[in-house]
């Protein structure tokens, strides 16, 4: 699937959020297993096993590709270690990238949705305002780069998987890349189609000219599907590192 490039941002997508949020009743001073849930603003929330209200965790958000939902990621990502799941909310489908005002709207749906999340989770105590990691397959991977392009004062890194990564921000968006020391994982099948490989190589050019850390893995055996279960442990690992 293509994903047109896009303009400018949104200017209101900069604005300061001031978000009243009450997460659920049991979550606050609980201590919740691998299974539990609690609700956010607008996605769903997993708190890591053995929790402790008195830490700060690390968020990753987990968002959707074409066709499916941020669930389809949980359920092939279930062991994440220490970290608050964020599942984003919404079901990809092929309207979201269809022209180029469309995929320039989804993203500012997403990075509207991400903000007012991770917001309501710092504000709630629960989060680390300065580690919030994004992980995308396909659409998914292509939301993963540009949010994170277009946030780096947010967004500390992210998995990027089977995607063209063709957004591209701005310099200044760029400088603070390196400065906050944003990293990378892209990963790639070796029986990816030919535009995904074009792609993944400009996003690597752009990646080495502005000194910005990744990794690059080719998986042998793996089409247009989501990584083995272990690569992505390796992907999260160098992310959060």
């Amino acid at each position: 699937m293509k994903k047109p490039g896009i303009g400018n941002r949104q200017s209101a997508i900069g604005a300061v959020l001031v978000l009243a949020v009450a997460l659920a009743v049991g979550c606050g001073g609980a201590r919740s297993g691998p299974g539990s849930v609690v609700p956010a603003t607008t996605g769903t929330v997993y708190l890591p096993d053995g929790y402790d209200s008195g830490r700060r965790y690390p968020v990753l958000v987990m968002l959707p590709a074409s066709n499916g939902t941020a669930v389809a990621m949980r359920r092939s990502y279930p062991q994440t270690g220490p970290v608050i799941v964020l599942l984003a909310a919404g079901t990809g489908t092929p309207a979201d990238y269809a022209t180029n005002s469309s995929w320039a709207g989804t993203i500012a749906r997403y990075e509207r949705q991400l903000r007012a999340d991770v917001a309501a989770l710092v504000a709630s105590g629960h989060a680390d305002p300065g580690r919030v990691y994004l992980a995308g397959f396909s659409m998914g991977g292509d939301l993963a780069w540009a949010l994170t392009l277009r946030n780096p004062e947010l967004v500390k890194g992210a998995i990027v998987m089977g995607s063209r990564m063709s957004y591209r921000s701005n310099a200044a968006d760029h400088a603070a890349l390196k400065s906050r020391h944003v990293r990378f994982y892209l990963i790639m099948g070796e029986d990816e189609d030919a535009g995904r490989f074009r792609g993944v190589e400009a996003a690597r050019s752009l990646l080495d000219s502005l000194d910005v850390s990744y990794r690059y893995r080719r998986v042998s055996d793996l089409g247009h599907l989501r990584a083995p279960a272990n690569v992505f442990a390796d992907a999260l690992e160098f992310v959060l590192d």
